[in-house]
């Protein structure tokens, strides 16, 4: 079953608000909803103070509090009345909420919602380079351009937080991570092209609650941040497919992505020495046509969800 199109312009163009911040995730993590498209621009800020007392009736995160823009990922500045919302994107665990009319069954509101990460919110990392932001588009832009449809729709996005990602947010149930899809059978397709993906892009973070399932039974990876390393740094939990082969409409997908070179949109994203890494795994999955295995056995994430 084909997926539908993804709503890449209201994430571009339409307007944000700010329901709140994702609980437990690792850099500052905003769940959004989507407006409608207008005819208006949104005005880029780099995370300025000023655009907050305008929009003020329109981004809201609880109390309209100047100290919680200043220092949005610090816990210990924000104030009591912030509103966390447990989301399952970026290691939370889904929590209801019956307090908001007219919302879904977890608690939100209907509608078109978004995951926004802005790089203001990055913790530094030693072994990345600051801007995961840019690396979730570009695992969202590599997905597409294989035709694999593995990430949800993702894009660059200079809002009230300043410059960074925002994603579709998967209506998924949350406790069906990849230990229950691998259980409960019937995704195997599905979760090795992933595992193909995750070696393409050299994931160092593939959690298990990083795999969702929607109501089409479609499976999407989220949390892409730290993936395109110009080191061997694969660390995932979906080891269970190691040593098969490589099925022939994905080897056909990586070929194409060898003889016509990685598409613009993702090597807009990344740095030189990134995409010719990433070529060179190509080449390297193209030659073994099978997956790989983890001779040490650690090659796993931490936490495992």
């Amino acid at each position: 079953m084909a997926t539908p199109p993804e709503p890449l312009e209201r994430l571009r163009r339409a307007p944000l608000e700010l329901l709140g911040r994702i609980v437990e995730s690792s850099n500052a993590t905003f769940l959004t909803s989507v407006g409608e498209l207008t005819d208006e621009e949104p005005g880029p800020t780099d995370g300025d103070e000023g655009p907050l007392a305008g929009l003020g009736a329109e981004v809201r995160v609880g109390a309209a509090d100047d100290e919680l823009w200043d220092d949005p990922w610090d816990d210990d500045d924000r104030d009591d009345d912030e509103r966390d919302v447990d989301a399952g994107h970026d290691d939370g665990d889904p929590a209801a909420d019956d307090s908001d009319e007219g919302a879904d069954d977890d608690g939100l509101p209907p509608g078109l919602k978004a995951v926004y990460k802005p790089l203001r919110g990055e913790r530094p990392l030693w072994d990345f380079p600051e801007g995961l932001y840019r690396r979730e588009v570009a695992a969202y832009e590599l997905s597409r351009a294989l035709g694999w449809d593995l990430v949800p729709g993702t894009v660059e996005r200079d809002d009230v937080l300043g410059v960074g990602s925002l994603q579709r947010f998967v209506e998924a149930d949350f406790s069906r991570h990849y230990f229950v899809l691998r259980d409960e059978g019937g995704h195997d397709d599905q979760l090795l092209r992933m595992a193909v993906f995750d070696v393409l892009v050299n994931n160092t973070d593939r959690k298990a609650g990083h795999v969702l399932v929607d109501a089409d039974d479609h499976i999407w990876g989220i949390d892409n941040g730290l993936c395109f390393s110009t080191e061997a740094r694969l660390r995932t939990v979906i080891w269970d497919f190691a040593g098969e082969p490589i099925p022939d409409d994905l080897m056909d997908a990586i070929a194409g992505l060898i003889d016509e070179g990685v598409p613009d949109a993702v090597c807009a994203h990344l740095l030189p020495e990134e995409v010719g890494r990433l070529e060179r795994r190509a080449r390297v999955l193209r030659s073994a046509a099978q997956l790989p295995h983890d001779p040490t056995g650690r090659a796993i994430p931490w936490p495992l969800l």
